[in-house]
């Protein structure tokens, strides 16, 4: 008590027993006070957090079956319902108020009294160790600005539930309903019904006499009812069982073609702004990104070997051009040749996807930027040499040093444009005959293949381009095969280890032979892309790597492609082997994909609770968007094997199923289907705001101000929006950070934003092909009249 604090005739903070006794009992105050919040925070929880969020992402924190937990949910409040019948009965005109005042306490009074207790506890316990003077009181509702307080926080409450009702109610026919939006509105109603007493006689409104508990059991009563119609529950089963499939008509896809078509368009147009502001080189003017201009405009080969020098076609060759690697001022050949490959198979693939999302020539553009600065990967010798191996002397796998983070001169942050490369060395890291690296130039060998198809078939056809670069294809493939060797065992210095070859050359070689084999014709590509690809399904197809279609696993996309070239069931196993990996956590999966006996699936990636299949910390959004890819082409494939008359053909039924799960996975990296965090700069309403791109992060006035390590740690967003960025994405918990020094969570890649742009694409052909049919205005693939 105050005497106790305060002895008479003694100062505070005196040296006595009783006064050391008092400064103790005066911070266990301060300490009470200030963790009392602590204690009651759950109020705030469970009146606003949960329900918003259950509602608006659509993410449900327990794992329940929504029908039964709806069930059993309506049962509880009925004897809550009969209690209180039982009550006005016995008490003769009980007033329903007095029933809910406890549920309107938690509600109301609990949370407030928290804020309140917090604030002025923790001011009043502060100063009794300051300044020796209590000023504890007690206080009460009944002041102007407590009242203040809680027409603010009933507005706020009221304002939130409603509006999170009409968002369900109002967009569920867009929605892809989940348990949480059901738990979500059942508890916002809850709410609302507990606060509706404390609304009224607050705000002085003037309501007709009704009973709280009829409205919110009719409620309750009717979402129940309607749930069905909205929500599937998509509930998994055994994977043991034997496969059978459902006829078509049972398996509805339920796709808004018109509204969907219209959401990806936007999601490729966006991500070919990203990978354009990751271009590096002479930069023509671009209003898209007018934040970018000239960088590294110096790039060359540097001081070359002794054996190289003398005998070049073009001396003062120069390497400038490509894309940067993401938060690094590098230029990686191995995932830049992999990004184009993917832009120009999505274009031989899913031309109407480009058409109809009208970004075909964004996408012709890209194609033509990667291609570019391929050429000029290989040195060529002065004379061409009937030896096609002979005609690349050597072949530049990287452009740039790795940062060197231990030593303060050799690290920079800030526009590429600027770049110190008066202080930080820029080398070309390049492979020969002697010092050997098949990766490169095999894969930059099956991206100029694709690219001299395209040209080839394209609406303004350029058959001369074409055909230098199907030589320049087989002068890559040829060097590659005939010097074998991984180039990262070349380099140990640690600077290329940000793209290391962990699958061997072997994939790369068979890939570069099945797209040179499908672009001549030549039966002698189909067996050495047969030979390589065994080489490499024995070193690759039993381990953990095989879950990945990227820069450096090319098999699914091997085995996809020898299927399609072939039409053997080896091939077809193999790639069904890859699919059924990411698909075990889909309804009836041993539908879409037959499980191989060799092959038991023990690596398979792991579910978030949104759904998206995680394959590794480092580039997780990207991984199941490559999946979504070659389940989409595959099931294209799938789709001409179909019988013409027959409904429930096999090859129809598995390819609806794998566009639905390609879809799938589609939409929870971009934020679609009701789920509210997107993983792309600039799309939806909860996205990125800390993609770490040194250029983004750096303000561009006229003229450029200063941009340094400042820029890296400021806690705001990007002062530029590179729009349609797609990063790394979630960790193994599903939790984000977005933050820039994150490079976990928020690194960007060229070639991670080629795979957003190939398998959206790839849905926009697929929903276009299935709306045509489905209109009967075209039978492309003879699929009229399947309800989807």
């Amino acid at each position: 008590d105050r005497e106790l604090l305060h002895p008479p005739g003694e100062k505070p903070y005196t040296s006595s027993g009783r006064a050391r006794l008092c400064r103790v009992a005066q911070h266990l105050i301060l300490f009470q006070n200030i963790t009392y919040w602590w204690n009651s925070w759950v109020g705030f929880y469970w009146a606003a957090i949960l329900p918003a969020y259950l509602v608006f992402s659509g993410d449900s924190l327990f794992k329940f079956d929504v029908m039964t937990w709806s069930i059993l949910a309506m049962l509880a409040k009925l004897p809550s319902f009969f209690i209180y019948a039982r009550l006005q009965q016995k008490a003769g005109g009980l007033d329903e108020k007095y029933v809910w005042k406890s549920v309107r306490h938690f509600f109301v009074t609990v949370p407030l009294f928290a804020l309140m207790s917090f604030a002025q506890g923790t001011f009043s316990a502060w100063s009794i160790i300051s300044k020796g003077a209590d000023r504890s009181y007690w206080t009460s509702f009944g002041a102007a600005w407590s009242l203040r307080l809680v027409k603010s926080w009933l507005l706020f409450l009221v304002s939130l539930h409603m509006s999170a009702l009409v968002y369900v109610l109002y967009c569920h026919h867009t929605l892809q309903l989940t348990g949480g939006h059901i738990a979500g509105v059942l508890q916002s109603v809850f709410i609302l019904a507990a606060v509706s007493d404390a609304f009224v006689e607050v705000f002085k409104v003037r309501l007709p006499k009704f009973s709280i508990f009829k409205i919110v059991l009719a409620l309750e009563i009717f979402l129940f009812a309607i749930t069905p119609m909205w929500y599937d529950p998509n509930a998994s089963t055994s994977t043991d069982a034997t496969p059978t499939l459902p006829p078509v008509s049972s398996y509805k896809l339920n796709w808004d073609v018109a509204a969907d078509v219209t959401i990806y368009s936007s999601v490729v147009d966006k991500s070919f702004q990203a990978m354009e502001s990751m271009r590096t080189g002479r930069l023509s003017i671009n209003p898209r990104m007018a934040w970018r201009m000239d960088s590294f405009t110096a790039d060359n080969w540097g001081v070359l070997a002794e054996d190289l020098q003398g005998d070049l076609a073009n001396p003062q060759a120069d390497l400038v051009g490509g894309y940067l690697d993401g938060s690094n001022y590098t230029k990686s050949s191995l995932p830049q040749a992999f990004a184009t490959s993917l832009i120009g198979w999505s274009l031989l693939e899913f031309p109407d996807g480009y058409s109809k999302s009208k970004q075909q020539t964004y996408a012709q553009e890209a194609l033509v930027w990667g291609t570019s600065y391929l050429r000029k990967l290989g040195l060529e010798p002065r004379q061409r040499s009937t030896v096609l191996a002979d005609n690349v002397l050597a072949f530049a796998v990287q452009v740039g040093m790795k940062m060197n983070y231990s030593d303060d001169s050799l690290v920079y942050w800030g526009r590429p444009e600027q770049f110190p490369e008066d202080r930080i060395e820029r080398p070309t890291y390049y492979v020969t005959k002697t010092f050997r690296g098949s990766e490169p130039p095999a894969e930059s060998a099956a991206a100029l293949a694709i690219a001299s198809m395209y040209l080839r078939k394209a609406d303004n056809a350029d058959v001369p381009n074409a055909d230098r670069m199907l030589q320049k294809a087989r002068d890559y493939y040829e060097f590659a095969n005939a010097y074998r060797g991984s180039y990262d065992k070349v380099f140990t210095d640690g600077n290329i280890a940000d793209y290391p070859s962990v699958t061997g050359p072997f994939d790369e070689l068979a890939w570069a032979a099945a797209w040179l084999y499908k672009a001549t014709g030549e039966s002698s590509f189909l067996l050495r892309a047969r030979d390589s690809y065994e080489a490499a399904v024995m070193q690759t197809k039993n381990s953990a790597n095989y879950m990945r279609f990227d820069y450096d696993n090319k098999l699914p996309g091997c085995a996809l492609l020898l299927y399609e070239l072939t039409g053997e069931a080896a091939f077809k196993q193999d790639l069904e082997d890859y699919l059924q990996m990411y698909m075990q956590n889909t309804a009836n999966f041993t539908q879409i994909v037959q499980k191989s006996e060799e092959f038991p699936s023990k690596f398979k990636p792991k579910f978030l609770g949104n759904g998206l299949a995680y394959v590794t910390k480092y580039g997780t959004n990207y991984y199941p968007l490559s999946a979504a890819f070659i389940a989409t082409v595959y099931g294209k494939i799938l789709l001409k094997k179909a019988k013409y008359a027959d409904l429930e053909d096999e090859n129809r039924v598995k390819a609806l199923r794998l566009f639905k799960w390609a879809k799938g996975q589609i939409d929870v990296v971009i934020g679609q289907g009701g789920r509210a965090k997107s993983f792309v700069v600039d799309h939806g309403f909860d996205f990125p705001r800390q993609p770490r791109f040194p250029a983004a992060s750096c303000d561009y006035w006229i003229p450029l101000p200063k941009c340094d390590w400042k820029a890296f740690h400021n806690p705001k967003p990007n002062p530029v929006m590179m729009t349609g960025a797609l990063v790394s994405g979630p960790d193994a918990f599903g939790a984000f950070m977005d933050n820039r020094g994150a490079l976990e969570y928020t690194d960007v890649s060229p070639y991670w934003n080629a795979g957003l742009s190939a398998s959206v694409a790839g849905l926009v052909d697929t929903l276009s092909v299935l709306e045509e049919d489905v209109l009967g205005t075209a039978d492309v693939y003879g699929i009229n009249a399947i309800k989807l």
